[in-house]
């Protein structure tokens, strides 16, 4: 009897600390991992010093060939909340979605290796999550440049003119540019791992393009979503062993995200509604990515695909200019159907290829006349810019000194 009563006041104890607040999973991180020894520090460190602490951090080596796995291993030493998986190399993709299969939190975060968090950026999106009853938050983010160590707003990362008048919402409030409002990746964002897993949303096995059909899909299963107007995550720009660096080695997987998102809005039955962001979203996509090829063979390959079968699987040119959010991508997707490969392909890449000399040369020169001034700096800085990473490049800003 009395052994019977201690073992309930125990059990109860037990209970009770399996139910304590700091033992919920409130967001898993999961950290895809290949060859990135050199900013691991930098990420796991933002990670690891979130202001919110119910955290499981998920770090998926795969197949690293460097230190990587090394630092990951010291770092679970000194923080329990960090498990390794290690597999061989899938790519980043599969990595993610490793991760998903053992998160256990009540929302996912996902992080590229050489980007980092912002110290509060976690308890931030999910505080408003929560209060909010959000699916998916959203962040506004910082582009660090790893050459000049320098920080830049990425604008464009979330697009105001798009947004709709209320916060938090859903695509039925912004049918008509829900993919316009936000870019097709993770970093800077928080998903509910419910709505996630209700929907079966997983990455594609794709090189690059990987997380644009992850991300958009849960933008349209989303009931509420929410976004937080501040510059909480870091992207890092200019990066050798970043993916974006070897997108043209596999240049094709932009247009089979793009195919794949059809069919998955289709068969969804939203797509009618979300059709004009959807073309609005593949022409400004299509444009940007065949801008900054700078392989020719590759700009020349995507071309002719365009040309014989993206235009007319899209249904692009099935639309007036009217349609279209921006004249040079409607422009562009035009030139794509009514002009022969042949023809003047080779011609368009080569001014292209001459602008992006031209325009870098420039951009250079400013710097380098501007970089013993920090007055004059901050000066320029404070001017106009733009970024060629939206329409030509994905370069750091021009500094523009004169109109």
């Amino acid at each position: 009897m009395g052994n019977k009563a201690g073992n309930e006041k125990e059990n109860k104890k037990e209970n009770k600390k399996g139910n304590r607040k700091e033992d919920v999973i409130k967001v898993s991180v999961i950290i895809p991992v290949y060859n990135a020894e050199k900013y691991l520090a930098q990420c796991l460190d933002s990670v690891a010093g979130q202001t919110l602490k119910e955290l499981e951090i998920i770090l998926v080596n795969d197949g690293s060939t460097d230190g990587s796995l090394r630092l990951m291993q010291s770092y679970q030493k000194k923080d329990a909340r960090i498990q390794i998986v290690d597999q061989n190399n899938q790519g980043p993709a599969m990595a993610r979605n490793a991760g998903l299969g053992l998160a256990k939190g009540e929302y996912l975060a996902f992080l590229d290796a050489d980007d980092f968090f912002s110290p509060e950026m976690l308890e931030a999106l999910y505080v408003s999550c929560v209060e909010q009853d959000a699916d998916v938050g959203v962040v506004r983010s910082w582009e660090y440049d790893e050459r000049t160590r320098e920080c830049s707003d990425m604008k464009f990362s979330v697009k105001e003119a798009f947004l709709p008048g209320n916060n938090p919402f859903s695509y039925h409030d912004a049918p008509d540019c829900i993919f316009n409002i936000f870019k097709g990746w993770a970093w800077d964002k928080l998903f509910r791992r419910a709505m996630v897993e209700q929907n079966h949303l997983r990455f594609q096995d794709l090189k690059s393009s990987e997380d644009m059909l992850f991300v958009y899909m849960s933008l349209v299963h989303a009931n509420r979503i929410y976004v937080i107007n501040k510059e909480m995550a870091y992207h890092r720009i200019n990066v050798n062993t970043s993916v974006s660096s070897s997108r043209e080695k596999s240049w094709k997987c932009f247009y089979t995200a793009l195919v794949q998102m059809k069919e998955d809005l289709q068969a969804a039955g939203v797509y009618a509604e979300v059709e004009k962001s959807f073309i609005n979203w593949v022409a400004e996509f299509t444009t940007w990515q065949m801008f900054t090829f700078q392989d020719r063979k590759v700009f020349l390959q995507a071309f002719q695909l365009m040309h014989e079968e993206g235009i007319q699987f899209f249904g692009i040119m099935d639309h007036e200019e009217s349609y279209f959010y921006m004249k040079h991508e409607y422009d562009f997707c035009k030139f794509l159907q009514e002009k022969d490969l042949l023809d003047c392909a080779d011609v368009l890449f080569k001014r292209l290829e001459n602008e992006r000399d031209n325009l870098v040369k420039e951009r250079d020169e400013l710097l380098q006349a501007l970089k013993d001034s920090k007055a004059e700096v901050e000066a320029v800085r404070s001017s106009t810019t733009y970024r060629l990473g939206e329409k030509i490049l994905w370069l750091p800003c021009k500094i523009l000194g004169k109109e």
